[in-house]
Order: C-alpha cells, then sequence, then structure tokens
C-alpha cells in the first residue's frame, strides 16, 4: 500500500500486526514517536518491522535485495558504525560486534548473473553488466 502511495493504509496494515502483540500503534498521538511523516518515513518503518519481526528468519537477505538497500548495508562506508573504514559491515552479532569482514566484489553483486544455462536455452539474452564470461 505503501509504494502505491497508500500510506495511511499501510498505517492501518502495520497496526493490525501491531495491535495482535500489543505493541503501541503508528500515529497514536499519546506517543510522538510514532507519527508518521510520509512515504519514505513509513517506507523505513515497514523495514524496520521486518528487521525485528523476521531478523532471524533467513528472508532479510532476499528483502534487502529486493529493497536495493543491501550492497549498501553491507558494503558502503560507515554502514557498520565504523567510522573512516570502509567495507567493514558483514555479519553482526545482535550488540553489534563484527563477526566476519565481507569484502566487496563490486557492483555487479546488486543483480545476479543470469545462468549460463538460461543464455544458452535463449540466445537473446544477454549477460548482466559485470558478469560476462
Amino acid at each position: 500500500m505503501n509504494e502505491l502511495g497508500r500510506t495511511s493504509e499501510a498505517v492501518d496494515f502495520v497496526n493490525r500486526v501491531r495491535q495482535r502483540v500489543g505493541h503501541v500503534l503508528l500515529n497514536d498521538q499519546a506517543y510522538p514517536a510514532t507519527i508518521v511523516s510520509g512515504q519514505e518515513d513509513m517506507r523505513q518503518r515497514i523495514r524496520k518491522e521486518f528487521y525485528v519481526e523476521l531478523g532471524g528468519e533467513d528472508s532479510m537477505f532476499f528483502n534487502e535485495l529486493r529493497w536495493g538497500t543491501w550492497y549498501d548495508r553491507k558494503f558502503k562506508d560507515h554502514s557498520s558504525g565504523q567510522v573512516g573504514e570502509l567495507n567493514t559491515n558483514g555479519l553482526m552479532q545482535i550488540w553489534g560486534e563484527t563477526t566476519y569482514k565481507h569484502l566487496s566484489v563490486g557492483e555487479q553483486i546488486k543483480i545476479w548473473p543470469i545462468p549460463a544455462k538460461e543464455r544458452e536455452m535463449n540466445s537473446n539474452l544477454t549477460q548482466n553488466p559485470g558478469w560476462q564470461d
């Protein structure tokens, strides 16, 4: 709903989940931090709900690929909280300590390669940038 520009409807759906568990509802006037200020704010709130609800269920990698946020969260400066260091983020412990560090292989990681078998079956397919044979 939010991505369609129907942010108030998106708030209603998120509030259904929050109400189910007895959490403070979005846009509750008694709690100013819950007031949604627009589509981008709601987008970030929805993503945070995903992190909280699905954090340990091995699905956030695919959500972040879909959202286009994975590369920046894993490889961009300051993404790990270690100011001044590049490519420091990686698998983080829940308390913030880096378990291991990722090293970026380049921008092509944002788009996966097209398997050779698929390109062999369809000669109209060309390999994605950065993955050429």
